[in-house]
């Protein structure tokens, strides 16, 4: 059983609104590193939805990558524990999309 997505949802902060330019790119570089190895050598967290309402189909991948020393050396962020990537696929009328978004924990 995991934490209650409300719960969740307060913890996390979205990249993009809350660290420094550059940050943000070392953030999304160690995420696509840790994921193009497949998380090799690294403890991750995996869970997946499956939504589908008004003609559309979405699913979402959600990966916490838990060893996050080396960017928590870097950056020094005061209470950082994990990244979380979500990546999403909605299909909707014949048309798939997808997207990912990146979480500091």
């Amino acid at each position: 059983m995991g934490v209650p997505r409300e719960r969740a949802a307060c913890r996390l902060r979205q990249i993009k609104a809350t660290v420094p330019i550059g940050s943000a790119s070392d953030v999304e570089l160690f995420a696509a590193e840790q994921k193009a190895r497949n998380f090799k050598d690294t403890t991750v967290s995996r869970a997946s939805t499956v939504d589908g309402d008004h003609g559309r189909i979405e699913t979402r991948d959600i990966t916490v990558i838990h060893d996050i020393d080396w960017l928590q050396r870097s950056h020094q962020w005061p209470g950082l524990k994990s990244v979380v990537m979500v990546q999403s696929t909605r299909e909707a009328g014949g048309r798939i999309v997808w997207h990912t978004e990146r979480f500091l924990g």
